[in-house]
């Protein structure tokens, strides 16, 4: 699941800028779990801080994906990350070319890893929003086995 907090736990990952982050750290299910951002429209690009750490060698799978319907709409995802990021490491994605109303979803997809960290999201659409001025929406969705 995806919570706030300032260390990812068991991890030597503590938050980016200022005192809080997000992050998801699962149980080793290979489920896919989404912290999903409330409708957005007209956006440049997102930015954000991530980190990955393995653990014993296991990593987890990080995406950003959008989609246009939260209502069984196909996720499409913008990029992807695995591997052992055990340093906070930044992210950018152009979503200029992205037209109409969609939803902007992180992933993480749990392999046994620590599980994924991010930070100082930043969103912008003329003026930027930093991630305590964006609102997420449906709090957050878990899909994958045992579901």
């Amino acid at each position: 699941t995806w919570k706030v907090g300032n260390k990812l736990p068991s991890s030597a990952i503590n938050s980016h800028g200022g005192s809080g982050m997000a992050y998801s750290s699962g149980a080793g299910t290979e489920a896919k779990y989404y912290l999903i951002t409330s409708e957005l429209s007209s956006v440049n690009k997102i930015s954000y801080y991530y980190a990955l750490p393995s653990w014993a060698g296991d990593v987890s799978y990080f995406t950003v994906e959008y989609t246009t319907d939260l209502n069984g709409g196909l996720w499409i995802p913008l990029t992807e990350k695995y591997g052992d990021v055990k340093e906070w490491t930044y992210g950018e994605i152009d979503l200029s070319e992205i037209k109409g109303s969609f939803y902007l979803a992180f992933v993480h997809e749990d392999h046994f890893g620590y599980g994924v960290a991010i930070d100082d999201i930043v969103i912008t659409s003329g003026t930027p929003l930093i991630e305590t001025q964006i609102v997420w929406s449906n709090g957050v969705v878990k899909q994958g086995p045992n579901t």
